[in-house]
């Protein structure tokens, strides 16, 4: 015996039947107010489907969803361009922090470390402020002029680093 939920499948597949599960199906939608709704309703919304007037779309339609698509990718590759230079300017500049830090004494550490902290918290304030600025002036020369600063920053900072490192070392040896 086939469960309810069957002829609701049997009604709602787009397969023909077998014969005899097709008459099983004709007794039940008889007797089954449900299943008769179900497959009323269906055989109307198929014959509202398929007596449907297809509708052109405007003149020039195709052109301007080209347009717009091509504008689209465009401006997401630009943005990921921009995420990734971004992204290699923090990392080279956190690797040559990092590596200025290894050639400082212990006895400086902390205080290196308090001051690359600091240092840290006005990039991300700048970070912040650069992103805040992007978002509203998007000029891709804009972008890369400032990752030139912030890059030109970072190596007079590692240069810095570095030449207090030289002292330190040539005082201590």
């Amino acid at each position: 015996m086939n469960s309810h939920e069957d002829f609701e499948r049997w009604i709602l597949e787009d397969e023909a039947l077998p014969p005899d599960s097709a008459q099983q199906l004709s007794r039940h939608v008889a007797e089954c107010d449900s299943c008769r709704v179900l497959q009323e309703g269906l055989d109307q919304s198929l014959s509202i489907i398929r007596n449907a007037s297809i509708i052109k779309p405007a003149p020039g339609f195709m052109f301007r969803w080209q347009e717009q698509f091509a504008q689209r990718l465009k401006e997401k590759e630009e943005s990921e361009r921009i995420r990734l230079i971004l992204a290699i300017l923090g990392m080279l500049g956190l690797l040559s922090v990092s590596s200025c830090l290894v050639l400082f004494s212990p006895q400086n550490l902390v205080s290196t470390g308090l001051q690359v902290s600091n240092l840290l918290k006005l990039a991300a304030i700048n970070l912040h402020q650069f992103k805040a600025m992007f978002s509203v002036i998007k000029t891709p020369l804009l972008i890369l002029g400032a990752g030139s600063l912030i890059l030109i920053a970072v190596y007079v900072l590692i240069g810095t680093l570095s030449a207090m490192a030289i002292k330190q070392i040539r005082k201590g040896a």
